[in-house]
């Protein structure tokens, strides 16, 4: 039979009890689904704003965890609009309750002394590109394969062009071609992302 000295086996039994209390300190303090659900049942979650339950083109929005114990709620920033009052932001400014939408920056325009959602043609080269073919397109310039650029919601290049019929390629955001090329499919751009 193997003796264990006193101070090892009371430093074992110590180990084994802390251990223990951890697990149900754990047990209250771990964002859980369980958590989650009781803090719903018992503490109302505010209503999602009607932006981002309806999800359409006039009213969507991002939805965000909210400052809730295990961000157990959700909260939502609303997409603004064109011409729409918005708010630069800066250190000490409350939270806006809601953001330029896609394509659109926070700017003061000439003659006006709020800000507003402004288009970001003149800082993206992206949105400068769409302009460009749109005004080629109104003058019947463009041919059957040239195709609109397709920029994301920051103003950047989209990370795939196709050209219909043919290929697809990857572009970096300033819509240089990169490495990466593939057959144009239907899922491509879900493939080559």
């Amino acid at each position: 039979m193997i003796r264990l000295p006193n101070g090892l086996l009371l430093c074992m039994l110590s180990w084994a009890l802390l251990a223990g209390a951890q697990i149900e300190l754990a047990k209250n303090y771990v964002c859980t689904d369980d958590f989650c659900d009781n803090y719903r049942e018992n503490s109302q979650c505010d209503t999602l704003k009607t932006a981002c339950r309806a999800q359409n083109s006039t009213h969507n929005g991002i939805l965000f965890p909210s400052a809730t114990p295990c961000s157990c709620c959700q909260t939502c920033v609303e997409n603004l609009l064109p011409g729409a009052d918005c708010s630069v932001g800066g250190l000490g400014y409350p939270v806006p309750a809601g953001i330029c939408g896609p394509g659109l920056f926070c700017k003061v325009a000439e003659g006006d002394e709020h800000p507003t959602c402004q288009p970001m043609q003149e800082s993206s080269t992206c949105y400068t590109a769409q302009k460009e073919y749109e005004d080629q397109r109104q003058a019947g310039l463009i041919g059957h394969l040239m195709q609109r650029p397709t920029c994301d919601g920051d103003g950047n290049y989209q990370s795939v062009r196709c050209i219909p019929g043919q290929t697809c390629f990857s572009v970096d955001e300033e819509g240089n071609r990169i490495f990466g090329e593939a057959v144009n499919t239907a899922n491509i751009q879900i493939s080559m992302r």
